[in-house]
C-alpha cells in the first residue's frame, strides 16, 4: 500500500496531528487473492516445458530407431511414389454361374421292325446323315424267300383272275348267240302256228318248232347260270389277287425293314451293335439327333427367380471355360 504523501501543516492551515488521526482510522484493504499464486503458474509452466522436452526426445529417439535413417528427414525418406489417375464412371455387370444341359429338340432311337442279323453298318458315330439315307442292313435271306413266295401267289391269282375273266367273256358271247337263237325260234313258232291254223302245215310240224323254241330258251337260261357262276368265280379270283397283293406288299415292307434308314437329317449317335450281331425287333441299333438347334436347360434356385427377366443376356461356356455362344 502506497503511504500518503506528507502534507505540510502550514499548507492545510491545520495542525499535522489531524492527518495522523485520519491515517490511523483508515480501513485496511484485504490482500488480493492473486498475490499468493504466482508460484503455481510458474510450476505449471515448468511442468509443460518439461513434458515438451521429454516428448521431443522421445520423438527423436523413435525416428532414430526406424529403418532407413534417423532424424526428422527419416519419415520423408520412407514415402513411396504413387501414380494419380482420373476417376471415371462405368457400368459394373453382376453375373452368376449355373450348370446347364444342352438338349436336342428332336432325337430318336432307331430300332429294327423285324428280327435279323446285322450284315453291314454304313455309318460311323458322329457322322452327319440325310433323310432316307441307309444306315444299317439286316440279313434279307428269309424275308427275300418269303417275298418270292408271295409274289408267286400274286402271279397265280392274276392267272386265275384272267382265266375267270376269259370264261365270263366267252359265256357272254354264248348268251348273245343263245338270245339270237331264242328270237329265231320264237319267230318260227309264230309263223308255223299261223300256217297250222290256215291248214298249210300239220300239227306235228308245229310241235317240232315248239320243241326247238324251248330248247333255245333252255340253252339261254343255262348260259345265264354259267355267266353268274363265272362272275362269282371272277369275283373270288379278284379277291384272291387282292389278298395276294396285300401279302406281297407286307412282305415287301418287311423286306424293306432289313434296311434301317435315317428318318430325318441329323447326326448319328452311338452304335452299340456290331456286324454279325443278331438283333430282335425293338432293339436299339443307333440313334439320330437333329443338332442344328439345341435347347439349354438351366436349374436356377427359387430365391434367384426375381433376378430373371425376359431378354436377359446369357453366355454359354463349355466345361473348359471357353465361351461358345451368347443368347437371350
Amino acid at each position: 500500500m502506497v503511504p500518503p504523501e506528507p502534507h505540510d501543516p502550514s499548507d492545510l492551515g491545520q495542525p499535522a496531528t489531524t492527518d495522523r488521526q485520519i491515517d490511523d482510522f483508515a480501513v485496511p484493504r484485504d490482500p488480493s487473492p492473486r498475490k499468493g499464486r504466482p508460484w503455481l503458474t510458474a510450476l505449471s509452466i515448468v511442468i509443460l516445458l518439461l513434458g515438451l522436452g521429454l516428448g521431443w526426445r522421445w520423438w527423436q529417439s523413435r525416428n532414430a530407431s526406424a529403418p532407413g535413417g534417423a532424424g526428422p528427414g527419416a519419415a520423408q525418406a520412407q514415402a513411396a511414389p504413387v501414380e494419380l489417375e482420373t476417376v471415371e464412371t462405368s457400368t459394373i455387370s453382376e453375373s452368376s454361374e449355373f450348370v446347364g444341359t444342352l438338349t436336342s429338340r428332336r432325337s430318336v432311337d432307331l430300332r429294327p421292325e423285324i428280327d435279323g442279323r446285322i450284315t453291314e453298318i454304313l455309318v460311323q458315330p458322329g457322322e452327319a446323315v440325310e433323310v432316307g439315307q441307309p444306315l444299317v442292313l439286316l440279313s434279307p435271306d428269309q424275308r427275300a424267300a418269303e417275298y418270292a413266295s408271295v409274289l408267286a401267289a400274286v402271279n397265280s391269282a392274276r392267272a386265275t383272275r384272267a382265266s375267270a375273266a376269259s370264261e365270263l367273256q366267252a359265256l357272254q358271247a354264248e348268251r348273245v348267240a343263245a338270245v339270237a337263237e331264242v328270237d329265231l325260234q320264237n319267230e318260227n313258232f309264230r309263223r308255223t302256228s299261223q300256217l297250222v291254223q290256215e291248214g298249210a302245215l300239220s300239227q306235228d310240224q308245229l310241235d317240232q318248232v315248239e320243241r326247238d323254241r324251248r330248247s333255245a330258251i333252255a340253252t339261254l337260261n343255262a348260259t345265264d347260270q354259267r355267266i353268274q357262276a363265272s362272275r362269282a368265280n371272277l369275283a373270288e379270283s379278284e379277291a384272291a389277287l387282292e389278298q395276294a397283293q396285300a401279302n406281297a406288299a407286307a412282305s415287301n415292307a418287311q423286306l424293306q425293314d432289313t434296311v434301317i434308314e435315317a428318318p430325318f437329317a441329323g447326326t448319328i449317335g452311338d452304335i452299340p451293335a456290331k456286324i454279325g450281331d443278331f438283333v430282335n425287333a425293338g432293339d436299339i441299333v443307333t440313334s439320330v439327333t437333329q443338332d442344328q438347334s439345341l435347347e439349354l436347360e438351366i436349374s436356377i434356385p427359387l430365391e434367384r427367380g426375381p433376378d430373371l427377366r425376359t431378354g436377359q443376356r446369357v453366355e454359354l461356356i463349355n466345361a473348359q471355360g471357353n465361351p461358345l455362344t451368347v443368347g437371350r
